[in-house]
């Protein structure tokens, strides 16, 4: 990348994990940037296309909304005055090839990911995209089709991996070849429910900005 300004966090997984509240919570403090698109999905863009132009044309726009470099980096137009500026995109988490694109660019980037019991996740997930009326196979069903890897091309990329995104393990393990330990936090679906404030308030200090600001944590947001 180039000596424009650049994001210094980025929040990488899980989603159906309390992702979009945070998001939210991040954009209403004063000294934190982050872009009016929640879901750039860039890295995950440049992974796919690297590795795989067949799964990516399967894959449309609204999964990719950021496709190109010099789009990517104009999201921090203007932000070079906040202390902390960056993205969440939960897809980071478990695209093969996405840590080495950030490590690529973005080196000294501090990680955060909401972890969620993965059950629970992948149910959540499944009433999302029933939700939405992207779904229409019992629970049972797409389980099942994923494990047996029978799932439908035409499927978005969610509904082929309730379980395969849970694996957290694995996902990390990828992420720490590149990225040093103390990069990362990581805070758990669980703590976000009983106390949101003091998750959100660690969160602050691992950024390194003011914790004394409260955002509205009692919206619920992308309920499903």
């Amino acid at each position: 990348m180039s000596s424009r300004v650049l994001p210094n966090f980025l929040v990488f997984g899980a989603g159906k994990a309390g992702t979009s509240a945070l998001y939210n919570w991040l954009a209403s403090h004063p000294q934190i940037f982050v872009p009016g698109i929640k879901e750039t999905n860039y890295f995950a863009y440049a992974a796919v296309a690297s590795s795989s132009g067949i799964e990516l044309r399967r894959n449309t726009k609204d999964r990719f909304p950021v496709r190109d470099l010099s789009e990517y980096m104009g999201l921090f137009n203007g932000s070079e005055s906040f202390r902390a500026r960056g993205e969440v995109s939960p897809t980071y988490l478990a695209v093969a090839g996405v840590p080495e694109k950030i490590f690529e660019h973005l080196p000294d980037v501090r990680l955060i990911a909401v972890l969620r019991n993965p059950v629970d996740r992948a149910y959540s997930s499944y009433l999302m995209h029933r939700r939405d009326g992207r779904e229409h196979r019992t629970f049972a069903m797409a389980v099942r089709e994923e494990l047996q890897g029978t799932c439908r091309g035409t499927l978005t990329y969610g509904q082929q991996n309730y379980l395969r995104i849970g694996y957290y393990g694995r996902h990390l393990a990828r992420y720490l070849a590149y990225f040093d330990r103390s990069q990362f936090h990581i805070e758990l679906f669980d703590d976000l429910q009983s106390d949101a404030l003091a998750m959100f308030q660690r969160t602050c200090r691992f950024l390194d900005v003011d914790d004394k600001f409260e955002p509205d944590v009692a919206v619920k947001i992308n309920v499903s």
